[in-house]
């Protein structure tokens, strides 16, 4: 059932006839009731924001007149950490690693039909609150919500002490909301997705088609969902296998040589694993039916793993692109949209649970395909350390912490500079031009950086206001967010390495980076807000700086963890102040998430931790 698992002996129905439903066309029916809630349970793991308080509400019918307390319903909702372990135990039907802080972790909140007020039979009733067990109404506090808590477990039960098969209930437009927002986080709360299996089109004959390698058993489901990418309908993949082969959604689509073609989905999980697979793939054909004519030089197939954030889309565009002339004899394609899980040891297969797959947004040419927001290209995680206790009189880095990174004590030299105007007009639009030379190299590193603050948004939210300025998928920049203790920093940045004439750790002066940063200016900066605006902030600079750092270079579990060390003007301008930064790369969103816990927590329990927030380039613009 799409987006939904029934639990129990008993099973159920989805009537589109017969039953008027509550909205729109569906309705769920428990197909026998027994006086057991546990026979009858329908289930839904869905991502929540513990800050906020959560309503639920539904709509329920019977055709039991009068109609008695002997028919029950239960809401039992469960907490945990992640999206991941809440599926695992919901389709182990177990709750063994919940959440059992707080007062409600566990609550019954019971519905027996004779205690509603105005329920009538063959009619529809809205249930807003709980008449037995845990009674009132179905709202949780976020004060009562367990602390660390990112997903919930729904769980709608139902019973009737009676039992007899000709008595039923009806559920219909189930509804989790959260405060500030109207967006049910429930899908297909109304019932009206369409169960798509081997050989099915989503809509009608014509358009996609599933292909499930002949296996009826494996499902799919489409319909709306609160957090579609674009529209309000998305397609996702059930029971994915270890195989391409087995889960495809494919098109056949004319192709006129009229335009560049390059392909794009979008693509999601709540419960994301590097071996969470989706492959791109485009077969061209000289006949008009993608029937016959295959030109193999011409195949487009690119793999891409969705090692996201859990419930963070990604929008995946393929490196190749097929121009309109290489299409010239061309008359049809065949666009693939494929998935698999190898996440067991064993790389075969799912590690024990199945995790879903959602895509959106599929586009085949190159122009719509880079219509949209970047791809996250590096994360690099950040943590600053208490100086007075990390440091020696030296001001270099004390033994324990070199020996618990193993980064030895030589150290490399850097010297940094930024431009910007005496009003700050480039930094405080999010912008900075840093040149850096390291003592060791005949280059310099000019760098151009736009930064956005996350904040309390989403990482795709800002991805979204960034390309809303004109940053898209095709931009060539790179894309890295930084990632602290407090905050993340969204960066769209492009770099220059330039042969210079200065020796040693000398910058150039300010009418030579003028001219510099002028020859090498990106177009995004220079056109930012008006016709040659950052050319203009350019000619209005002055030099902020120089500010110099050494770093030591070591290991953190496998990943590079670099530590710097700057010397920064204090307040006063009389001495220095001395910020301390130790840091890592890589560009797998899922390895940054748990490496940076890591990382956080033994530098807490070293003492070494520094909780401030230290904001480095905001702190040189202010002093110098």
């Amino acid at each position: 059932m799409p987006a939904w698992m029934l639990l129990g002996s008993n099973g159920g129905i989805i009537e589109t006839n017969g039953v008027p439903a509550a909205t729109d066309q569906s309705a769920f029916r428990f197909h026998t009731l027994s006086a057991n809630f546990g026979d009858n349970k329908l289930d839904q793991c869905i991502p929540l924001d513990a800050g906020k308080d959560l309503s639920i509400s539904f709509q329920v019918r019977t055709n039991v007149s009068p109609v008695s307390n002997d028919l029950r319903l239960r809401l039992n909702p469960h907490f945990y950490a992640d999206m991941a372990t809440c599926e695992k135990d919901l389709q182990s039907d177990v709750t063994t690693h919940r959440l059992t802080t707080g007062p409600l972790h566990n609550a019954d909140r019971d519905v027996r039909l004779g205690s509603v007020s105005g329920i009538a039979a063959n009619q529809w009733k809205t249930i807003t609150a709980a008449t037995h067990g845990t009674t009132g109404a179905l709202t949780q506090s976020a004060g009562d919500i367990p602390a660390g808590t990112q997903a919930m477990r729904f769980s709608l039960r139902g019973r009737d002490d009676s039992a007899s098969a000709s008595r039923y209930i009806w559920v219909d437009d189930i509804r989790v909301t959260q405060t500030g927002s109207s967006t049910n986080l429930i899908r297909n709360g109304n019932f009206d997705h369409i169960d798509v299996n081997h050989s099915a089109y989503l809509v009608g004959s014509s358009g996609w088609r599933l292909d499930r390698d002949g296996d009826t058993s494996l499902r799919a489901g489409a319909g709306a969902l609160p957090f579609a990418r674009s529209g309000s309908n998305a397609f996702y993949f059930h029971h994915l296998t270890g195989n391409f082969g087995s889960s495809s959604l494919d098109q056949c689509v004319p192709v006129t040589g009229t335009s560049d073609l390059r392909p794009s989905v979008t693509a999601m999980s709540h419960s994301p694993h590097d071996q969470l697979g989706i492959r791109l793939n485009v077969d061209f054909y000289t006949s008009s039916n993608c029937g016959s004519g295959i030109n193999n030089g011409l195949q487009v197939r690119e793999d891409f793993a969705l090692n996201n954030l859990p419930g963070e889309w990604r929008h995946l565009v393929t490196s190749q692109v097929r121009t309109a002339a290489s299409l010239s004899s061309i008359q049809s394609a065949k666009i693939s949209v494929r998935a698999r899980d190898r996440s067991n040891n064993a790389n075969t297969g799912p590690d024990g649970f199945q995790r879903t797959l959602y895509v959106d947004s599929l586009n085949l040419d190159a122009t719509l395909s880079c219509a949209a927001p970047a791809e996250v290209g590096m994360y690099e995680v950040k943590a600053f350390l208490n100086p007075t206790v990390v440091l020696n009189g030296s001001q270099k880095l004390i033994s324990n912490v070199r020996n618990e990174f193993d980064t030895g004590s030589s150290v490399r030299k850097f010297m940094v500079h930024f431009l910007d105007t005496d009003n700050l007009d480039l930094f405080d639009t999010g912008w900075s031009i840093r040149t850096r030379k390291r003592e060791d190299q005949s280059t310099y590193r000019l760098q151009y950086k736009k930064r956005y603050s996350v904040g309390a948004g989403t990482l795709s939210s800002t991805l979204q206001t960034a390309y809303n300025q004109g940053i898209d998928a095709c931009h060539g920049n790179e894309v890295e967010v930084d990632w602290g203790y407090n905050n993340r920093t969204l960066s769209f940045q492009r770099n220059n390495d330039l042969t210079l004439s200065f020796s040693g750790l000398n910058l150039p002066n300010l009418a030579d980076t003028q001219t510099i940063a002028t020859n090498n200016a990106i177009p995004l900066l220079v056109n930012w807000s008006a016709p040659n605006w950052g050319l203009d902030q350019i000619d209005d600079a002055r030099l902020y700086g120089n500010v110099y750092f050494e770093r030591y270079t070591g290991d953190f579990d496998g990943l590079e963890l670099n530590i710097e060390i700057w010397h920064i003007l204090n307040t006063a301008g009389t001495g220095y102040e001395y910020l301390v930064e130790a840091s890592f790369k890589t560009a797998n969103a899922l390895t940054a998430a748990k490496k940076r816990a890591d990382l956080f927590a033994l530098l807490d329990n070293k003492g070494w931790l520094l909780t401030d927030s230290a904001l480095k380039t905001e702190t040189i613009m202010e002093r110098y």
